[in-house]
């Protein structure tokens, strides 16, 4: 009886680990986070695919609304439509860095290359 019952504590003990460094391992995760220049945000979106599944595309919506530009962005940077197609700056530099926060599914997306 004391032989299965110590058999039975240390399988509760392993237990109790694997789940502890799964909870910690939990906890510890932090999705990818970059700050972006305007110029970089127009090169990632080039980098995102046209098609895929219903996840991948509702993903790949969430980031082109998130690296694109916005009207006042626009502006400051002095964007114009390039003849031939494209878009270029008077000056780049003029839109402050935007934090960009790509989850595991998106970092996938963008490294398909």
């Amino acid at each position: 009886m004391l032989k299965h019952s110590k058999q039975f504590s240390i399988i509760l003990l392993i237990i109790c680990l694997v789940l502890l460094l799964t909870l910690l391992s939990l906890a510890a995760y932090e999705p990818f986070k970059v700050k972006l220049t305007l110029f970089e945000r127009f090169v990632a979106m080039t980098l995102l695919p046209a098609e895929g599944s219903y996840l991948t595309l509702k993903i790949v919506r969430d980031l082109q609304m998130e690296l694109s530009v916005t009207e006042e962005e626009a502006k400051l940077a002095g964007l114009y439509d390039v003849v031939g197609g494209g878009t270029d700056a008077e000056n780049w530099e003029a839109v402050p860095l935007k934090e960009i926060v790509f989850g595991d599914i998106a970092k996938k997306l963008l490294l398909m290359l």
